[in-house]
């Protein structure tokens, strides 16, 4: 799958309720663990020299900086799953508002490592959103069952204003754009580099 850019909770507080959800749901349904994280971008092919990555990113990064002022705040939408079309890795997933400041970030890091897809694809397909679990249905599980039960149980609820909140947090504070190598299976990637906002 090549390099991809996370942005990833930076409080601890976050961290611990968001990976904590990640890890009891792989507990309770044999699913792969993974850290808490927003894909601000993938398809960077592995081929590519970190540094240079690294070097855009920063570069993309100070583009943002003019107009924008970290940190960047991502909030949380409802629920939702992509498991009827075998979608692995949005099996289970809290949507995250596509507000300004982290559109104009990613069309800044897309403009600078992906030129020739931002070229040939001017209409951006992004779907920002926290994984909070991969995989297909089976005989022992359902995504709409899972997400259901995370409403009923208050995991996932609707506050004042049309908010949500998942474990209490109504989104994730970001302070860095990270990078990680994202070959082989999920407990097998690396963070490679990080990139202050």
């Amino acid at each position: 799958m090549g390099l991809a850019l996370w942005l990833s909770p930076f409080h601890d507080d976050e961290v611990e309720d968001l990976g904590g959800l990640i890890n009891d749901l792989a507990n309770e349904f044999d699913a792969l663990k993974f850290g808490p994280h927003v894909t601000l971008l993938s398809g960077i092919p592995s081929s590519a020299p970190v540094s240079s990555v690294l070097d855009s990113l920063s570069s993309a990064i100070a583009t943002w900086r003019t107009t924008h002022r970290p940190p960047l705040r991502l909030s949380f939408r409802e629920l939702g799953t992509k498991a009827d079309e075998q979608n692995f890795f949005q099996y289970l997933f809290a949507k995250i508002s596509p507000d300004e400041p982290l559109l104009a970030l990613r069309k800044a890091v897309r403009d600078a490592l992906l030129p020739e897809v931002a070229v040939r694809q001017p209409e951006d397909d992004y779907f920002p959103h926290h994984s909070l679990m991969y995989g297909v249905d089976n005989e022992k599980r359902r995504a709409k069952d899972i997400v259901q039960r995370l409403v009923e149980d208050g995991t996932m609820r609707t506050i004042e204003g049309g908010w949500h909140a998942l474990k209490g947090q109504e989104g994730i504070e970001v302070k860095e754009v990270q990078v990680w190598m994202c070959e082989g299976k999920p407990e097998e990637w690396k963070l490679v580099g990080r990139v202050p906002l």
